[in-house]
């Protein structure tokens, strides 16, 4: 009973610490940022068609998202597209994924990195804006959502 304590608690200073991490969920993933000092907010970031999750949360952090993380303490989860293309509710490649599901368990995963359900916001870019579209029709438990076009 103590060996699973300890590494209970050994699991769980490890999430807690800052850094950069991948969380497998079956056939699925999403990598996430955690600040020094976390405030509890997240952020999904869905990227857009034909990209990757690792495109945004790459170690030159392109769009700036890590280091506003690491000075307001907010994680950043980065989602993943089976295909590199959301289920955005269009008749494209991706009609038959459940991305709708694969956010409320990346929701759910995110209780691990001590993040509050009511603080957590989604903003996507491009294919990634339009699954942001559909889950702000969806989703009554997300804080707040944006769009960014391109």
């Amino acid at each position: 009973m103590r060996f699973i304590a300890l590494f209970c608690g050994l699991f769980f200073a490890t999430i807690a610490q800052a850094g950069d991490f991948t969380v497998n969920m079956g056939n699925r993933f999403f990598m996430v940022h955690t600040p020094p000092v976390p405030n509890g907010a997240a952020v999904i970031i869905l990227h857009g068609g034909e990209q990757k999750a690792a495109t945004f949360a790459g170690a030159s952090d392109p769009i700036g998202i890590k280091a506003a993380s690491d000075a307001d303490g907010f994680t950043v989860a980065f989602g993943q597209a089976v295909g590199g293309n959301w289920n955005d509710s269009n008749q494209g490649p991706s009609s038959t994924v459940d991305d709708v599901t694969y956010i409320r368990n990346v929701i759910a995963a995110l209780a691990e990195f001590n993040v509050d359900p009511s603080r957590i916001f989604v903003a996507g870019v491009s294919n990634g804006g339009m699954m942001t579209e559909r889950l702000a029709c969806e989703f009554d438990t997300i804080a707040g959502f944006a769009v960014v076009s391109m």
